[in-house]
């Protein structure tokens, strides 16, 4: 039951993204699609950190770091 759910939740998410990309503006959905990638980084870490597996989430963050760092640079140069 609960992956029924977690299936029907990601499709609701799913078409929602669809329908705002389809209507937001280039510098909106680029804002948008970046954040969900510094997001969903921090949150794979977060999961590798709470299921136990330490060193995977120790190497990974100290590989993502860099990127997260230029994707939050890139998603606030509009904010000079």
């Amino acid at each position: 039951m609960p992956f029924i759910l977690l299936i029907f939740g990601l499709l609701i998410g799913g078409y929602a993204l669809y329908r705002f990309l389809r209507r937001s503006t280039k510098d909106e959905a680029q804002k948008l699609l970046l954040s969900l990638a510094i997001g969903l980084c921090v949150l794979l870490i977060f999961v590798l950190i709470l299921t136990g597996r330490l060193p995977i989430a120790a190497i990974l963050a100290a590989v993502l770091t860099p990127l997260v760092a230029k994707l939050y640079g890139v998603l606030n140069k509009g904010k000079e």
